[in-house]
């Protein structure tokens, strides 16, 4: 990525996005800013948000960027207990098994 001939950009994820990369010549974005800026610009970019997404989520531990992006929208915002994703933790997070 850094080398001389070094492509401009490049992304990748594993098999469910749940981790992904994005790095460019002399950049790097952070998994958590990454799922805000794909928020950002949903409506553009993926045809199934062409009438915009109806509101934004994330996990406790995920930066707030994307709380910034929904405020900017004006979409309703949610996040997620850390625990909440792991039955064996729902205790927990007041949630019944």
């Amino acid at each position: 990525m850094y080398g001389d001939n070094g492509p401009d950009f490049g992304a990748a994820s594993d098999g469910d996005g749940d981790r992904n990369m994005i790095l460019g010549k002399g950049f790097f974005i952070t998994p958590s800013d990454s799922v805000a800026i794909i928020a950002a610009n949903a409506q553009k970019a993926i045809p199934y948000f062409q009438n915009g997404p109806k509101g934004l989520a994330r996990s406790m531990p995920t930066s707030g960027a994307l709380d910034r992006v929904a405020e900017k929208l004006g979409l309703p915002f949610f996040e997620n207990d850390k625990f909440s994703e792991n039955p064996n933790y729902s205790s927990q997070c007041g949630q019944s098994a």
